[in-house]
């Protein structure tokens, strides 16, 4: 879902980067262009904002999920490598990878929303400054505070935002839990 949200953002910018590019007077500008634009910038922020409100405890229970299984499958791991079992330590690993790796796609795809939402702010920033027109000057300020007041950051149920720091986040975390549970393990011996 976040990749086509990234999608849309991209071909929004493109096409009106493309457009300013073919408008040679700052005159030419049209407002009810602009305006079309503000209506598909607000049509994508109210998605991020139904993601965010409504869907946001579905992708908490996909991350709880997904850092559960690795830490526990890290913790296998090592009682696997204890065993000396080649096969399941390979098995292990590749699963270990396979859900960090879901987990930094997802992360990734967040932030690539994020950094296209500012990039449609400098182009908007473009449009006010090259516009002559009031109308258009007015369209791009209102497109502006709309894209300023939408929390572009995904963020479930509030816990967490979903940012790249949250990658660094999510593995401190699941070290320390495996640590936590590899001292269990070895006071149980």
């Amino acid at each position: 879902m976040m990749m086509a949200i990234y999608h849309t953002l991209k071909a929004i910018n493109q096409r009106l980067t493309v457009y300013l590019s073919t408008v040679k007077e700052p005159s030419k500008l049209s407002p009810q262009t602009i305006n079309g634009y503000g209506v598909q910038y607000s049509s994508v922020c109210d998605v991020i904002f139904v993601i965010n409100d409504k869907e946001s405890s579905l992708y908490f229970a996909i991350f709880a999920h997904r850092f559960n299984l690795t830490t526990y499958t890290i913790y296998l791991l090592g009682i696997v490598i204890r065993e000396g079992k080649i096969k399941s330590i390979i098995l292990q690993t590749l699963w270990v990878l396979y859900n960090l790796s879901c987990i930094m796609i997802s992360i990734e795809a967040c932030h690539y929303v994020k950094s296209e939402m500012e990039k449609s702010k400098a182009i908007i920033c473009k449009v006010a400054a090259k516009s002559a027109n009031k109308r258009v000057l007015q369209e791009a300020i209102d497109i502006l505070q709309q894209l300023s007041l939408v929390k572009n950051i995904f963020s479930p149920l509030g816990a967490f935002s979903l940012t790249r720091t949250f990658i660094v986040t999510s593995f401190s975390v699941v070290t320390t839990f495996v640590v936590i549970l590899i001292q269990f393990n070895l006071l149980h011996e």
